[in-house]
């Protein structure tokens, strides 16, 4: 089974399902005119009314949608079962302008690869960070994460389609102002452990520029709407050493 990639278009996020890309919504401004043209009121002077309430909306509508939210459409599998194919999600920009992303945000980003596509996944290593993926286990510096988010049986092997990988052992050290992310499909996702330069060089990291924002809620189809529960790759990992 091919990669996902859980990719991330602006407007209606609409790429082929073979790659699991995602599509942000296009939106139609709809509204009605703020008031008729009376008989004492000039042709120009209503053109300007007209013309001002079109600024306006448009106005709020770009602060909206490049600054504070922006709504996307999941296509592809490669965040599955948290994410599902076709559901419609919208993605925080203003957390990420007063903060920076944590372990276990779902984000979208532009990939290192292509900085025209937009992907999604769960970041897993923050700057600073180890990350060493072994015999499909996920450690972050020097502790094994408890990942309850992922599917019962699912394993984190270096190629993303093979079901067993005791001899896997790879460290990833995460660099200032860069995170490692996974899809919650490591299975079928196209993330840190794939991506590759230029000049076919490992490329695993995505820069805190290409961030767009944060997952927060699914807002369609209707019966599945639901908040993205905030996640810390830590919790379960930390409260076993508490227990010891």
């Amino acid at each position: 089974m091919p990669a996902s990639f859980g990719e991330v278009k602006q407007g209606i996020l609409r790429c082929s399902r073979r790659h699991g890309h995602l599509n942000l919504w296009r939106f139609k401004l709809n509204y009605p005119m703020a008031k008729r043209m009376d008989d004492t009121e000039t042709l120009g002077e209503f053109l300007r009314d007209v013309a001002m309430n079109v600024v306006v909306i448009v106005t709020v509508f770009l602060i909206v949608h490049f600054f504070i939210a922006a709504p996307f459409q999941v296509v592809g599998n490669s965040m599955i079962s948290t994410l599902q194919d076709d559901e419609y999600i919208v993605v925080s920009k203003l957390e990420y302008l007063i903060g920076n992303p944590g372990r276990g945000d779902i984000v979208v980003f532009h990939p290192p690869q292509n900085a025209d596509d937009y992907y999604i996944k769960r970041v897993i290593g923050i700057p600073g960070d180890t990350v060493q993926l072994k015999s499909g286990d996920v450690f972050v510096n020097g502790l094994k994460i408890g990942e309850s988010f992922l599917d019962e049986g699912m394993i984190t092997c270096l190629v993303p389609h093979m079901k067993s990988c005791p001899g896997d052992n790879r460290t990833y050290q995460v660099p200032d102002d860069q995170y490692f992310v996974l899809g919650d499909n490591r299975h079928g996702s196209s993330d840190s452990r794939g991506w590759f330069d230029d000049d076919n060089k490992p490329s695993p990291f995505v820069t805190r520029s290409s961030i767009q924002g944060k997952t927060r809620m699914v807002v369609f189809p209707l019966p599945s709407v639901r908040i993205i529960d905030q996640t810390s790759v830590f919790d379960e990992a930390l409260n076993g050493l508490r227990a010891n």
